[in-house]
């Protein structure tokens, strides 16, 4: 692919559920179904681990206390392209083997699902509703004062993107999970609100 080519969109050559079939999650036998259900934040965080060698649970616990620790998130966002909170994890970069687009996604920039797929996370945390306090330690599940929208970049907006004789990853920045060069920039709220 050159740095010209649009990228194909995650799912040709692999089968994804057009029609939007939902199953339940299960384990099978162990009946902790939350184990392998990923997004699933508090029953992972509320209830002891197990190890599970060739997919047996093992008799023992693991040394993890339930609710002993917060949850922070290091990398919380998601790309400016089309549908983007379809798979947040996933970058679009024509140098690289691991390029790909979000499920479903058109190829095009949309700098709105990127500030509307962090102001929903912060919301949606911020709610006491969704982010119990812990038993052990006091404070709720999901720190967020202490999570990390992704990405910041220390390198000086317009130059970089623009610079791309001096910075190669420049191209990237049209598609990418920056945050450096928005306009209206939503965390000026999130600061005033969440202190």
């Amino acid at each position: 692919m050159n740095d010209n080519e649009t990228p194909k969109p995650m799912g040709q050559g692999i089968q994804i559920d057009e029609a939007r079939m939902r199953t339940p999650i299960s384990d099978g036998s162990a009946g902790k179904p939350w184990v392998f259900r990923y997004k699933d934040l508090e029953s992972w965080w509320s209830n002891p681990h197990q190890d599970r060698p060739g997919g047996v649970e093992s008799g023992a616990p693991t040394a993890w206390l339930p609710q002993s620790k917060p949850i922070r998130f290091t990398q919380l966002g998601c790309p400016v392209i089309d549908r983007g909170s379809n798979q947040p994890n996933v970058f679009f970069d024509p140098k690289s083997s691991e390029s790909s687009m979000p499920h479903f996604s058109r190829g095009w920039r949309d700098d709105a699902i990127q500030r509307a797929y962090l102001e929903a996370t912060y919301l949606f945390w911020g709610n006491p509703a969704h982010n119990p306090v812990s038993s052990v330690y006091g404070g709720q599940m999901v720190e967020l004062p202490d999570c990390a929208a992704w990405t910041w970049d220390a390198r000086p907006y317009p130059f970089f993107p623009e610079l791309t004789d001096v910075w190669a990853d420049g191209p990237n920045w049209r598609l990418g999970h920056w945050l450096t060069g928005w306009t209206s920039p939503p965390w000026q709220h999130w600061c005033a609100t969440s202190a």
